[in-house]
């Protein structure tokens, strides 16, 4: 798991404080602070962490929210009227879509595939492609572990189970003699 929290490089708050979503509010699990800024954005013990909180919100989005598209997430999550940042969300939302290759205004089917698709093209946005890059593709995957979402884990495991049936199938009928 990658920790910012002691690198002495300039980076974007959001990856000094292992949080590339800049997830606010206070009592997430792995939080060890909460940054001085208006937006109070937590700071968490490693990358995972803040990933997991980033997954729970785009989670409880999705299925507490109804918010089953990138367009409708992402006009919650960087609204344009947020008087802390200067958010363009049809930007930030047409972005997410080309880097993930997901419809922004079609409703996107609730996976870890497409979760890690879409935070990593959201931590693009929040911080910045060079930094994001820092952020390695098993703190993603760990992250979205530990958000311990159900839907996010039986349908992989489905897709996988799947693909394991199928090749098995293919090897017992091709090494069947007649």
């Amino acid at each position: 798991m990658s920790d910012f929290r002691n690198n002495t490089k300039y980076y974007p708050l959001g990856i000094r404080s292992n949080n590339p979503l800049n997830i606010g509010g206070t009592g997430w699990q792995g939080q060890t602070g909460t940054a001085n800024n208006p937006q109070g954005e937590a700071i968490f013990e490693d990358m995972a962490h803040g990933i997991r909180a980033a997954a729970i919100n785009l989670y409880n989005y999705y299925t507490k929210r109804n918010l089953t598209t990138i367009r409708a997430i992402i006009n919650r999550w960087a609204p344009s009227d947020d008087p802390n940042a200067n958010n363009d969300p049809n930007s930030y939302a047409n972005y997410v879509g080309r880097q993930t290759g997901i419809d922004p205004d079609s409703v996107f089917e609730l996976n870890s595939a497409n979760f890690k698709a879409i935070l990593k093209s959201m931590a693009n946005m929040e911080q910045g492609p060079t930094f994001a890059a820092l952020i390695p593709d098993s703190d993603y995957d760990l992250g979205i572990k530990l958000a311990n979402k159900q839907e996010l884990i039986i349908k992989s495991i489905k897709i996988g189970g799947l693909f394991i049936l199928l090749i098995f199938s293919y090897y017992i009928l091709s090494t069947k003699r007649y």
